[in-house]
């Protein structure tokens, strides 16, 4: 994805804030284009990246450590597939 250092974080910000709203958005009676999308760019993640997105966006208050941990995985290893899984997000919707 190229694009600028503040466009990207723009974007960014826009795709972990539905991400964030997502589990609340899933039950409400919207009809919520990202709901769709955010299920269809989660069932295409490896296993690893959906559980860091399940737990940093889906479940409230999970301390990164924490991730680290229930994953088995090191500080660069969550880093790289978080920004991964994002970027897949930030493509479908911010667009």
């Amino acid at each position: 994805m190229i694009v600028s250092k503040e466009k990207y974080k723009e974007l960014k910000r826009i795709a972990e804030s539905k991400l964030r709203a997502y589990p609340y958005h899933k039950f409400s009676d919207k009809n919520d284009k990202s709901v769709e999308f955010i299920e269809f760019v989660m069932e295409r993640l490896d296993e690893t990246s959906k559980e860091i997105i399940k737990m940093s966006y889906f479940i409230d208050d999970v301390p990164k450590n924490k991730i680290l941990n229930d994953l088995n995985i090191s500080n660069a290893c969550y880093y790289r597939k978080k920004r991964r899984a994002l970027e897949k997000f930030i493509i479908g919707l911010s667009y």
